[in-house]
């Protein structure tokens, strides 16, 4: 480990400059900042300062670097900007393997340490200090880092997301923060340009008895954060502290699947369908309070009706402890109830659109028997088509399949639903995000598998049925549009 000290902090002398310079106290602008290799002694180290080292040395140096920490003068609340690397970034980088953890919002930072270049990847963290910025804002602040790097807009401080989030407040006070609610988190994202996709699955109420229920169920977020952290969007996830009666806002940056069917796991229970990203075993969480990169659990109450996360938050529960203490710490109950993620004004087509979309293919598949008996999982995310065509170029797929499409004109961002049955690919459509929500958004089908083909184009044949389940509702009118079967009949086939 190397000391910077001093180390001026572009975030907190904001921080100060607004907050800690007004204070009787004086805490000070001057940080410091902590550098971690894996390999490094102090007299290696000297040497490459005092008398300076060949550049394959300090490239083995900056490959053995692991990221810093910036400690702040403060009696608490200590952890400032923070980029630290972690294992899990060396996860799967396309197609995700089960019982594999990846963290898929990352980037390349580039440092200076006494005028040697280092770099390494991972999300930047901070801890809340409720002075500034307390949970929401720092999960904000998290993602927002990351984002200002893919969607180049500007990185804001923590105190300017502050700001930015209660600009409009009509009541309180906006400093010292003590949270943010889900409209002011959103009007932050709204300020540096982007736009909040936000979903609440559940709300918490109490009965007259002061117990809590809840009258829907959250099962469906995982595959929606999966659709986002697939394709590279980092989800806030709006959590609700049972025992402490209380709401909390973590940064999801990765996941980690099961091997577990998900036929086993429906994520509506009023639909027979399997989604792969309802596989989530485990996230990865920027928690302000704990720390980041922290491995949560995905945990399923009786009958699968409710998902919970297996976290360190505790609570003091009345009671005589063993060692004669008067309360006993337990474990908090902590239920995931709503999603938000920032992502850019051309994207508009929502999650719950093509999930729609998908349910009615889906039956419509099952009706005509087009894969058998054998169930379909599908994996649906939205994705850029420049990440698309670079895992398509890094893939073993080739053939003419793989020309056409790399050479094709498309959206910059759509929609990937891809088809599995055993594992194994049948066919791809891709849902344009940037149309219109009352349109057909499916643009393009690649198939894995030639006989799918025949089989949706034979089964479309029959209009007749096509157009009496739309008039049912069962289909969507999209159905009967020839701009759909033109783009089940041209799809390329992928070897």
């Amino acid at each position: 480990m190397v000391i910077e000290d001093p180390y001026i902090d572009n975030d907190f002398l904001d921080d100060f400059s607004q907050y800690f310079s007004r204070c009787f106290h004086q805490y000070g602008p001057e940080c410091r900042r902590l550098h971690f290799f894996t390999d490094l002694d102090d007299a290696t180290f000297d040497l490459i300062v005092n008398e300076g080292k060949s550049l394959d040395y300090l490239d083995d140096l900056n490959h053995n670097y692991r990221g810093n920490i910036v400690v702040r003068p403060l009696p608490m609340a200590v952890i400032g900007r923070t980029f630290l690397y972690s294992r899990f970034i060396d996860g799967p980088s396309d197609e995700d393997t089960v019982s594999k953890g990846a963290i898929r919002c990352f980037e390349h930072q580039s440092f200076n340490l006494f005028g040697i270049d280092l770099s390494t990847r991972g999300v930047f963290f901070q801890e809340q200090d409720q002075c500034t910025g307390a949970c929401a804002t720092s999960a904000l602040w998290s993602a927002l880092q990351f984002t200002a790097g893919r969607f180049k807009h500007t990185r804001p401080t923590r105190y300017q997301v502050t700001s930015l989030a209660t600009k409009n407040l009509n009541e309180g006070r906006a400093f010292p923060s003590t949270g943010l609610n889900a409209d002011q988190m959103c009007e932050a994202i709204r300020s540096v340009g982007l736009e909040p996709e936000v979903s609440r699955y559940l709300m918490p109420q109490k009965n007259e008895e002061g117990k809590i229920s809840f009258k829907t169920t959250n099962l469906r977020l995982l595959a929606h954060c999966y659709s986002f952290l697939r394709g590279r969007f980092p989800v806030i996830l709006l959590i609700y502290l049972v025992e402490l009666d209380d709401y909390h806002a973590i940064t999801v940056t990765g996941y980690k699947l099961s091997e577990e069917p998900t036929e086993h796991i429906n994520p509506d229970l009023s639909v027979d369908i399997a989604l792969k990203g309802s596989r989530i075993s485990e996230f990865y969480v920027h928690d302000d309070v704990f720390g980041p990169y922290i491995p949560t659990p995905v945990k399923r109450g009786k009958d699968h009706e409710l998902l919970y996360l297996d976290t360190k938050w505790k609570y003091w529960l009345n009671g005589e402890h063993t060692d004669g203490t008067e309360y006993i710490e337990e474990p908090c109950t902590v239920i995931p109830y709503g999603v938000i993620v920032p992502v850019p004004p051309l994207i508009r087509v929502k999650f719950q659109t093509i999930l729609g979309n998908i349910f009615d293919l889906n039956d419509w598949i099952i009706y005509h028997k087009i894969t058998g008996s054998k169930p379909i999982e599908w994996d649906i995310h939205l994705t850029s088509i420049n990440d698309y065509k670079r895992e398509l170029l890094l893939g073993d797929n080739g053939g003419n399949g793989r020309r056409a499409i790399l050479l094709k004109n498309s959206p910059k961002y759509f929609w990937r639903c891809k088809a599995f049955t055993d594992g194994k690919p049948l066919f791809e459509l891709f849902a344009d995000a940037t149309d219109m929500e009352p349109s057909c958004q499916f643009y393009q089908t690649v198939y894995h598998h030639p006989e799918v083909q025949s089989l949706l184009l034979e089964s479309l044949k029959d209009r007749d049925v096509v157009l009496n389940l739309v008039k049912k509702g069962r289909l969507k009118r999209f159905f009967l549009s020839n701009f759909f079967h033109e783009t089940i009949e041209k799809g390329p086939l992928l070897d």
